[in-house]
């Protein structure tokens, strides 16, 4: 519960729930609705149903300093098959300002995209779990180490 009151809160703050838009009323009254909503189901409905309001409801919620929806976020964006999503994985990533994200950053090195991990390498303070994923695999693949910045 308290994950979707940060959602909602970060959604009062970007002017999505006092809009006059009846596709993000009917989605807000869905969200609101269904308090049991969980992440896997809340992709499927943003990937599927609401998927033009996409680029509304998402970005904000990866400026929430939070690990679980961020990593929760993370796991359901499709990335792989979206541009827009992948633009928003590098983003994230460079948002230097997020401190409590080493869940999502876990998650985004376990995809093993190598775009992903050189933004991952460029980023100070990695978390050690992820600088030990990013050292394995480039031992993995021959190359030479590069050390994380702090």
């Amino acid at each position: 519960m308290h994950q979707k009151f940060l959602i909602y809160k970060k959604w009062e703050e970007m002017g999505i729930v006092s809009s006059h838009d009846p596709r993000l009323a009917e989605f807000l009254s869905f969200f609101m609705k269904h308090p049991n909503l969980d992440w896997d189901a809340f992709g499927k409905l943003l990937h599927s149903k609401f998927k033009d309001l996409f680029d509304a409801l998402v970005p904000p919620l990866l400026e929430i300093d939070d690990e679980l929806i961020s990593l929760n976020i993370v796991k359901r964006l499709e990335s792989k098959k979206t541009k827009k999503e992948r633009a928003l994985v590098q983003s994230f990533i460079a948002n230097k300002k997020l401190q409590r994200v080493a869940p999502a950053l876990e998650a985004i090195a376990r995809m093993n995209d190598s775009v992903f991990d050189r933004a991952l390498r460029k980023r100070p303070n990695l978390p050690p779990v992820v600088a030990a994923i990013l050292l394995e695999r480039a031992q993995q693949k021959g190359l030479p180490a590069v050390k994380p910045r702090h």
